[in-house]
């Protein structure tokens, strides 16, 4: 997460004053890492659902505290396993599913069923991948459909866990459902309650996930492709600055003079280091650290975000701007022949070859 936040302060072109640097604002000893760069706040998180929303319920009443401005965008950044997806591909998400083709969140609450649904902003969506595709980033993307187990084994038809009670045509028969039926991209555990918890504080919302392998090809990540893993970690942290840059200045209302104010105030001052009022934009990744490979395992990333405007007295990180200019059409995903993995027994256990 500190890499995605000097990310941002070089994509803004701010300059962190002298003898200051990027500071973990929860000073190494919470459940996550923090950081502030500009309107840019940046927010790691653990693996699974639950992780996720302990994180998120406590960013969520740090901005009702803060007075922040309810015009707010969420992304969470990560990794996932592609499905029919080759790696280093990112996966913007459309729709994301439960392990029972839903898009519903479940919780216990005072021992009651409470389903609340998991839906996603689809113009922030395609937004992201304008950015994405343009020239100058060009990065391979795919829009498609997630599903998010609550399991990182059987959950997703691993054959590689401590149990495996499903035959090698199960697993196809699953694989294929996913991919032809309902448009599944990736797998990953944390978008479901994500996309309800941010739905049901009625804010926009995005997943944007790197594909590290291909799940219709391995379990596992393969030698040769290790070197790439940390420039495929940074693509989806790229599309987003991307983003985050281009609603800051490219606003027909005259947001890039007001971004040259916001640069030469943060010169002068810490405001982009520690806690303010100001959180137009948030960011975190997975497992709590600040290490880009402690995503190997579909660990993943959050990124808040609200654009930037000249008015309201010149406090240009409460604002909010328009949207760029969206494509006009969204890529099809995962295009291509299914391919299944063909697993080897070996005496009572289950080898991919």
């Amino acid at each position: 997460m500190r890499g995605f936040a000097v990310l941002c302060l070089e994509a803004l072109q701010i300059k962190v004053p002298t003898g200051l640097g990027v500071t973990d604002l929860c000073g190494g000893h919470a459940r996550y890492v923090m950081y502030k760069a500009g309107p840019v706040l940046t927010v790691s998180h653990g693996m699974g659902n639950p992780s996720l929303s302990i994180m998120l319920h406590e960013v969520l009443k740090l901005l009702h505290y803060a007075q922040a401005s309810k015009d707010v965008k969420f992304i969470r950044i990560g990794t996932c396993g592609g499905v029919g997806v080759p790696g280093g591909t990112t996966v913007i998400s459309d729709r994301v599913y439960n392990g029972i083709y839903e898009s519903f969140y479940d919780q216990y609450i005072l021992g009651k069923l409470v389903r609340r649904p998991a839906s996603l902003d689809r113009k922030l969506c395609r937004d992201l991948m304008f950015h994405a595709t343009k020239p100058g980033i060009s990065l391979p993307v795919v829009v498609g459909n997630t599903m998010c187990a609550d399991d990182f084994y059987e959950e997703q038809a691993r054959i590689d866990g401590a149990f495996c009670e499903f035959s090698n045509q199960d697993r196809r028969d699953f694989m294929e459902k996913c991919y032809l039926d309902y448009g599944i991209r990736n797998f990953e555990m944390e978008s479901l309650a994500f996309a309800a918890m941010t739905h049901h504080a009625k804010l926009r919302a995005a997943v944007v996930c790197v594909v590290i392998v291909n799940r219709l090809e391995s379990d596992q990540i393969a030698v040769e492709v290790e070197q790439h893993l940390e420039d495929w970690t940074c693509r989806p942290q790229r599309i987003v600055a991307e983003l985050i840059k281009h609603e800051l200045m490219d606003s027909a209302n005259g947001v890039d003079n007001d971004l040259q104010i916001l640069r030469q105030e943060l010169a002068t001052t810490t405001d982009h280091l520690y806690p303010s009022v100001n959180f137009p934009y948030i960011i975190g990744t997975g497992n709590g650290t600040d290490s880009a490979m402690s995503s190997s395992r579909g660990e993943s990333s959050l990124s808040l975000s609200q654009p930037v405007t000249p008015d309201e007295d010149r406090k240009v990180m409460n604002g909010r701007a328009g949207m760029m200019a969206t494509a006009s059409s969204l890529l099809t995903a995962g295009s291509g022949a299914f391919k299944s993995v063909e697993p080897v027994p070996v005496g009572d256990e289950v080898l991919l070859k």
